[in-house]
């Protein structure tokens, strides 16, 4: 008889124990309107999903991602939080069943907003979902709201992963964690020591990393290459804020549409560029349209995208990125716009220093939360477009059979006048707007803008 092996159990998502500086950062100044960190994303499924059957996918969720079931808690104040079981956990806590109504994707919208700006409950685990029956066309939607310090938006497609695999046909119910230990308050207290010794010690071998390498052969050129690097990494962009999207109230309004991907890798194909550059600079475009239409003129604006530096293969949430700058052009020219956004991107991508700001965020994590607080609220607001783009997965994805139509996602608004987003699926690209309402006074315009800016592209190639 030959033996079968057994299938691999699935992937548990998981992270470190503790926050880093700048997850701790973003727990610490999510009470600060403009610096809230919830990341969002609205899945449109066809057909409708049962309570019980929700219920099941949250479960499975539970079961295979122990991060959702504990909460962040601090054992001194000089320490990051740590993440410590909840033994009151309940999946009532963090899941919201609403009938639409028959309402449609813009209602669902405005919905998931408002949702986005809701205040997490700092004595629970930083998740909910929002289950909404019952919308036009037969659909309903699953919308996903994840603070930003629990994980990046790599780490959350990973998580969603395990939300579209084939559940078993019996899950228990999660339920209570009662019968579960809780974290000693010693053991709290050595994690987050633990964590402060990490970075000290960190510190210490980049300390001696760099005396080793003051002793070697051509030292000086590569110190001065490095602090070159470096000043050019922390100095912002010459592009100056756009009078036009100048004003703030950090009130979020969401929209979205989609893009086929083949018409993207096309356009970046014939181009000699990336996927990336058509995204950035379809955005760019559809931003010049936007001014052209209110009869303003401006050169180019500030821009800022993440990098990703999450280790090959690593599961798990947790925070992977480091923050680029470039001067986005607002130009009427598709090939000039596409390679000044290339060259910036590449350039910036090879700086010796890229990580360099990260290595600052434990000095701000030290400071007061009203004073960092006015610090990055200041910088931030130096930036008018931040862009986000997430690779998602070559199949169309299901939520307890039922299809999954689309995926948009919404990465928070810090500060600045616009976030825009994309995760690609399947054969489609979703993008999703995150706007803040006193910048962009036209939300429908300016999404009409940014669709012709991609069709020009398109059409150009």
């Amino acid at each position: 008889m030959t033996a079968t092996t057994p299938s691999p159990e699935p992937t548990i998502w998981h992270a470190d124990d503790s926050l880093n500086a700048f997850e701790s950062l973003m727990w610490r100044l999510d009470r600060y309107d403009n610096l809230r960190s919830a990341v969002c994303g609205i899945e449109v499924i066809e057909g409708t999903l049962s309570s019980d059957e929700i219920r099941k996918v949250c479960n499975y969720l539970l079961q295979r991602a122990p991060r959702l079931s504990q909460r962040l808690v601090k054992a001194l104040p000089f320490t990051n939080p740590v993440w410590q079981t909840d033994t009151h956990f309940s999946l009532d806590n963090h899941l919201i069943l609403v009938d639409g109504g028959n309402c449609g994707l813009d209602e669902v919208f405005d919905i998931t907003a408002d949702f986005a700006m809701d205040d997490f409950n700092r004595a629970h685990s930083p998740w909910e979902l929002m289950y909404v029956s019952n919308l036009e066309n037969n659909q309903s939607a699953l919308i996903i709201k994840i603070h930003h310090a629990m994980s990046d938006g790599i780490g959350i497609a990973q998580l969603l992963d395990i939300l579209h695999s084939d559940i078993p046909e019996q899950v228990d119910d999660f339920g209570s964690q009662d019968g579960q230990p809780k974290t000693p308050a010693l053991t709290v207290l050595r994690r987050s020591l633990l964590s402060r010794e990490a970075l000290k010690t960190r510190a210490q071998r980049s300390g001696a990393l760099l005396v080793k390498l003051s002793r070697r052969k051509g030292a000086a050129s590569e110190l001065a290459r490095y602090v070159s690097s470096l000043s050019r990494v922390l100095s912002p962009p010459d592009a100056k804020p756009s009078p036009l999207m100048s004003h703030r109230n950090d009130r979020w309004q969401f929209d979205g549409f989609t893009l086929p991907l083949d018409a993207m890798k096309g356009a970046a194909k014939s181009r000699s560029v990336k996927l990336n550059d058509i995204f950035i600079a379809g955005v760019l475009r559809g931003f010049w349209l936007y001014h052209e239409h209110a009869g303003v003129e401006h050169p180019a604006v500030p821009v800022t995208i993440p990098v990703n530096v999450r280790p090959e293969g690593k599961q798990g949430g947790g925070n992977h990125f480091v923050p680029l700058q470039i001067s986005g052009p607002l130009c009427g020219d598709t090939a000039q716009l596409i390679s000044v956004v290339n060259r910036q991107v590449q350039r910036k991508r090879r700086e010796v220093a890229l990580t360099a700001p990260m290595l600052l965020m434990p000095v701000l994590n030290s400071l007061p939360d009203s004073l960092v607080a006015r610090q990055m609220s200041q910088q931030l607001r130096g930036t008018d477009i931040q862009m986000s783009n997430v690779p998602g997965t070559q199949n169309r994805p299901s939520l307890a059979g039922r299809p999954v139509t689309a995926l948009y996602p919404f990465a928070p608004l810090p500060g600045c006048a616009a976030m825009i987003s994309l995760v690609s699926i399947a054969e489609d690209c979703y993008v999703g707007l995150n706007l803040d309402s006193a910048a962009v006074t036209d939300k429908a315009l300016l999404k009409q803008m940014i669709q012709q800016g991609f069709n020009d592209i398109f059409n150009e190639g």
